[in-house]
């Protein structure tokens, strides 16, 4: 993580050895050196200023097949999930149907990229909540009560 990768490259600007490093991290000796490397590669230079920005520790982007989730696809199925109860006791596999009776036939979206762009937004699996019945008793003493006030009106 690059704060980790700051911490490393700072220890090792102040002379601290590899092996204290090392206590203080839990990277190991090639991995310090691979990471002070790439940060002097990426304009680091402890001669002008000791001060370790983003830049210097910042993930590189990685190569793979894009997603193909984008932001707007992913507010939908957002909103889809907290417009109301029901929604959230939606699968993935339903939420993808819907998703892809509005979106462009050539370019679908399945249940995974559902379920992954879920993820990503923080949801996690949960059981839906459910309403406790009424017991017996409680159905008898509702109905008892609208006997009794079934005359009613708005002056009482």
């Amino acid at each position: 993580d690059p704060a980790t990768r700051a911490q490393a490259i700072a220890l090792h600007t102040e002379g601290v050895p590899n092996s204290r490093i090392r206590e203080a991290t839990g990277l190991g000796r090639s991995t310090i050196k691979d990471i002070v490397k790439e940060a002097k590669a990426r304009g680091y230079d402890p001669e002008v200023s000791k001060t370790v920005t983003m830049a210097h520790v910042i993930d590189k982007p990685r190569s793979g097949r894009p997603c193909k989730g984008d932001e707007e696809t992913q507010q939908v199925i957002i909103e889809k999930v907290t417009l109301n109860r029901y929604g959230r006791e939606k699968g993935c596999e339903q939420i993808a149907n819907k998703l892809n009776k509005i979106r462009p036939p050539d370019n679908p979206i399945s249940a995974t990229t559902v379920w992954r762009l879920l993820r990503t937004a923080g949801f996690r699996k949960t059981k839906p909540t459910r309403k406790p019945g009424l017991s017996p008793q409680m159905k008898k003493d509702q109905l008892q009560f609208c006997l009794d006030h079934k005359d009613w009106t708005l002056e009482n």
